[in-house]
């Protein structure tokens, strides 16, 4: 289910996705309760999947669904922090990217971060991942930590989980983010992310 879940939301398409959740309605409560959360964003509750899916549109719409692939139906614990980390890496990611480090787009680079917890949250290697997805070249590269913009970024937000200082502050002096910048994005990314572990309780 999350695998299959996983390709349908990296599709885009709001229709496919609704058909999905309609085929599989026990799932329809997990995705609302993101949807409705702050991490999904939503200005009023939705009252549906469907509901919930229109009005998220596309891109939103795909990144909850991505989330719920990640987190499981029953999350565990575990399940939980996956989920967690990967919404807290692609805030980070996209945050950087519009503070001016180097990455195909904002939009891009927050996508690489989602799916950079998947092997994990998955149990299956990267590169079956990367089959079984038909991932993109450039988001394959990114993931397996070749040297690209978003590979890059991966390494600079493993820095911030693990408070690497002397990392932190190269890859601050080499994209002229300032460090104190790169802090506060990653915090201001920890707080938003923290919002999903209690849509999935």
């Amino acid at each position: 289910m999350q695998l299959d879940l996983l390709t349908i939301a990296l599709g885009r398409s709001v229709d496919m996705l609704t058909s999905y959740f309609r085929l599989n309605p026990k799932l329809a409560p997990r995705l609302l309760a993101i949807a409705n959360s702050p991490a999904g964003g939503l200005s009023r509750p939705a009252e549906s999947a469907a509901h919930a899916l229109v009005m998220l549109g596309s891109q939103r719409a795909s990144r909850v669904a991505v989330l719920l692939a990640l987190a499981g139906t029953q999350p565990s614990e575990a399940a939980r922090q996956h989920a967690v980390s990967a919404l807290t890496r692609a805030l980070f990611m996209g945050k950087i990217t519009r503070l001016g480090a180097p990455a195909e787009s904002a939009a891009a680079a927050f996508e690489i971060g989602l799916l950079s917890i998947a092997p994990h949250a998955l149990g299956l290697p990267l590169e079956a991942l990367v089959r079984k997805l038909a991932l993109p070249a450039p988001t394959a590269r990114a993931l397996s930590a070749q040297p690209t913009p978003e590979g890059s970024l991966l390494r600079l937000v493993h820095a911030c989980e693990v408070n690497d200082a002397d990392t932190l502050a190269a890859y601050s002096q080499q994209l002229d983010i300032p460090l104190h910048q790169i802090s506060v994005a990653y915090l201001d990314a920890l707080i938003a992310a923290s919002a999903l572990d209690t849509a999935l309780l």
